[in-house]
């Protein structure tokens, strides 16, 4: 499969701004200044966010362990990005670097080899509207996948702005499997090159497979766990004129679509998405329940908010009941999540049902380990770090 590369792109007064400048001035500022370049590299995939697993009692802790570094030097360089504006905390688990956002790039080698194909050509051919053997083809794997119990169906308006119209296509070609390991459960569509609403190419159907959710965690962690080159050329990846849409290389058939032909599909359409919307109705009280059941450590779900039906709702369209089932069970199990951090803070329904952190449960980063059950130790350095938090807070108030 091909890589995604990302790099961080520095602004030329980067060296030379206020912050950077003071950071420097500071006894140690040049170590500081290349934590703070690392800390943003760590962040580079999560556009500039900063997790904290419990791993280490502290946040500081955690990150020195990522980076390599003396955790005293990467403490007193969270406290001046803090101080400077440079990192927020936006809950006991998540910080942001704040400039970070604005300084990613990104893109896969194989997308850099297509880019500079492209541009020797003249012009891209320009997307045209559907034959009707396309829209045939369409509706036919439409239907083939509604037939089926274990195909995740979507809205007409997400299959033709997200997957070029595509999305059940790509299904029937797989024969409705993950084309990894061939499981039929917790199945999705999954762009090869990374999704671009510039770049509708990406949507073809040879830009797109089928994986199971958990072959398609493990390709988007690039740990060495890519797909085949033999199953990207049984797919036609490396072909450029398959779209599965129309284009100046296809022939146009448009004046043999009758307008009774039209109207029986668009009747067709309608009865099937009506079924369909029938069928996709949520049973938000059961969720509630079976989070009241299994986790009764934590504070019980009386009410159902607009909001959090909104919650439950999109995790449904990402996960099957079993899999938020499984989640409760795992959140119950952790000794961290209930209370035993060092942090007196637990975990609530409105935490769980977030689509990260319900996935990093289900991933088990919060099952039991000896890390995540230790307490918060005291630091022996505290008040050499408190004086040098006080003489940063000196020198940022004199600069205001």
């Amino acid at each position: 499969m091909a890589k995604k590369y990302f790099w961080l792109k520095l602004k030329t007064d980067f060296f030379t701004s206020r912050a950077m400048k003071k950071l420097r001035r500071i006894a140690g500022g040049d170590t500081y200044t290349v934590i703070y370049l690392k800390l943003q590299l760590l962040s580079l995939k999560d556009e500039g966010l900063l997790y904290y697993e419990g791993v280490e009692p502290t946040f500081y802790e955690e990150m020195a362990l990522a980076l390599d570094e003396d955790e005293e030097n990467v403490r007193a360089t969270l406290i001046f990005l803090e101080n400077m504006g440079l990192i927020e905390k936006k809950n006991d688990h998540e910080y942001i670097l704040t400039e970070v956002p604005y300084l990613i790039g990104s893109e896969t080698d194989k997308a850099e080899l297509m880019r500079k194909k492209r541009a020797k050509e003249k012009e891209t051919p320009k997307l045209e509207s559907k034959t009707n053997a396309e829209r045939q083809k369409a509706f036919r794997a439409k239907k083939y996948c509604e037939e089926k119990q274990h195909i995740p169906l979507i809205e007409d308006y997400a299959n033709k702005t997200r997957y070029n119209g595509n999305y059940y296509i790509v299904f029937k070609r797989d024969a409705c499997k993950c084309r990894i390991c061939g499981s039929i459960e917790n199945l999705c569509v999954h762009h090869i090159d990374g999704y671009d609403e510039n770049k509708p190419q990406n949507s073809n159907t040879n830009k797109m497979i089928t994986l199971c959710r958990e072959c398609h965690a493990k390709v988007h962690r690039q740990d060495g766990f890519n797909i085949s080159e033999d199953i990207l050329e049984s797919i036609d990846y490396y072909e450029s004129n398959v779209t599965g849409i129309v284009t100046d290389a296809l022939p146009l058939v448009t004046n043999c679509y009758t307008e009774i032909e039209k109207e029986i599909d668009i009747d067709k359409e309608k009865e099937i998405e009506i079924e369909r919307e029938k069928s996709k109705k949520v049973d938000y009280e059961l969720i509630a329940r079976m989070y009241n059941d299994t986790c009764v450590s934590f504070p019980r779900l009386t009410t159902l908010s607009d909001a959090r039906k909104k919650a439950i709702k999109a995790r449904l369209n990402k996960y099957s009941i079993e899999d938020i089932k499984k989640a409760f069970e795992l959140a119950e199990a952790s000794d961290f999540l209930k209370g035993n951090n060092g942090r007196n803070w637990s975990a609530t329904f409105d935490w769980i049902i977030k689509d990260t952190n319900i996935a990093k449960i289900l991933d088990g980063n919060y099952n039991n380990t000896k890390a995540n059950t230790s307490q918060y130790k005291a630091n022996t350095k505290a008040q050499e770090l408190n004086d040098f938090y006080n003489v940063v807070s000196t020198w940022a108030d004199s600069e205001e």
